[in-house]
This record gives structure tokens, C-alpha cells and sequence, in this order.
């Protein structure tokens, strides 16, 4: 919120709501898929709204080329398939 108008910086863009800008909430995973593949609670979020390409938002690595993690959508079936 900037002078009254919500702005998001990345785009220079101002929306009459924050649901024209936020897309999906992100969710705590389901239990049952902490520990696959050694990704925490922490790793990953379900996605309020799933989209084509998955319904979960995964941390590849902590600190990617930019400095910036890096994180993924991947589907839940991916998940679970992890030892």
C-alpha cells in the first residue's frame, strides 16, 4: 500500500484490490508429504489455487544464481513419489 493505492513495485502496476494481485494463498503441505526427499515443512506450500503445472510450491536450493531461493511448481504425486 503506497499512498493509498496498492503498488506492486516489480511491474509498476496499481490494482484496486490485493486479490487482482495475489493469485494464490500458500497453505502448510499435507503432513504425509514432510520428510519426502528431505523437504521440510519449510520447503514446500500447497497452493490455495493449483495451476496446470502442480499444486505445490517447492524450494529447490536455498540460495539460487540471483542470491534469491529458487522454487518450483511441481504436482503432489511428484512429492509422494520421493524416498
Amino acid at each position: 500500500m503506497h499512498g493509498g493505492t496498492n503498488y506492486d513495485v516489480c511491474y509498476n502496476n496499481t490494482f484496486t484490490s490485493t486479490t487482482e494481485i495475489i493469485w494464490s494463498k500458500l497453505e502448510n503441505p499435507e503432513p504425509g508429504l514432510v520428510g519426502k526427499g528431505g523437504l521440510t515443512m519449510h520447503d514446500m506450500y500447497k497452493l490455495e489455487k493449483p495451476l496446470p503445472a502442480g499444486d505445490y510450491l517447492v524450494k529447490l536450493q536455498t540460495q539460487g544464481p540471483n542470491g534469491w531461493p529458487s522454487w518450483q511448481i511441481v504436482t503432489r504425486a511428484h512429492i509422494k513419489a520421493l524416498r
